[in-house]
């Protein structure tokens, strides 16, 4: 004969004193105690230990080549740019230009400065406009547009190396680096000509700095890839190369 179990039901109570405890209707029941087991962590990965470390390596070298594709392509971008700038400024060598950049004026943020001159020498990442017995050095990223002043000025001519005289042609044949690193005109024929390598002609001569914030003004003590170091007086500051809105240098 089976037997019926009764299902006993729980429900709380209509009225609950006011000295009731809060066991939310539930009632009495013990659990049991806790049985004391040993604790082990589980393992983050089905993989022996040497083929998760071997796995993990090449996960990290997969990330930093993703990084490295990214930054190249930043790089990239910044090199068409600076070619683009370099061969604009070349077919306006000769020219008058007034060159807007990409650095406003510290009075009026919305406003950029901007450099008028005529365009002397255009190099791999900076172009030269003379005006008034002083060269300003603009570097290609910093420049925004560029506008022509004056439609029929005679175009100057790019050095050259056909017509030269036989003693410098002797003289670059045989003594190729001596003559070339004294030239930056002959640098940048051969190699392209950079704004820190130009600078590097300028060991403590005067320079003005024009940066987004502030004009600095003083001697070229040092040129780095990064940086350039300038001393006024005992004062000394080393300004990055890419805060530069551009330089004055005189003649």
């Amino acid at each position: 004969m089976m037997k019926k179990f009764v299902r006993e039901e729980f429900c709380c109570p209509e009225v609950v004193p006011p000295d009731a405890p809060d066991d939310f209707c539930i009632p009495d029941f013990r659990c049991p105690d806790k049985i004391e087991t040993f604790k082990f962590p589980s393992p983050t990965s089905c993989l022996p230990p040497e083929e998760l470390e071997e796995l993990e390596a090449r996960i990290d070298a997969a990330n930093e080549l993703l990084l490295d594709l990214g930054l190249s392509d930043e790089r990239r971008d910044e090199e068409r740019r600076k070619e683009a700038r370099e061969a604009a400024f070349r077919g306006l060598l000769g020219q008058n230009v007034m060159v807007k950049l990409e650095c406003p004026i510290a009075e009026n943020e919305e406003e950029n400065r901007v450099v008028k001159g005529r365009v002397h020498f255009a190099g791999r990442d900076f172009v030269i406009v003379r005006r008034g017995g002083k060269q300003m050095l603009i570097p290609y990223l910093k420049v925004c547009s560029i506008d022509l002043q004056n439609r029929f000025a005679d175009p100057e001519e790019e050095p050259r190396l056909v017509d030269i005289d036989p003693c410098l042609r002797r003289a670059i044949t045989f003594n190729f680096g001596d003559v070339v690193s004294q030239s930056p005109q002959l640098i940048d024929i051969f190699f392209g000509l950079d704004l820190v390598i130009y600078l590097l002609a300028f060991l403590d001569k005067e320079v003005k700095a024009v940066l987004p914030d502030e004009v600095i003004m003083g001697e070229i003590k040092d040129v780095t890839r990064e940086s350039v170091a300038i001393c006024k007086g005992e004062n000394e500051q080393e300004i990055p190369i890419e805060d530069v809105c551009f330089m004055v240098i005189n003649d």
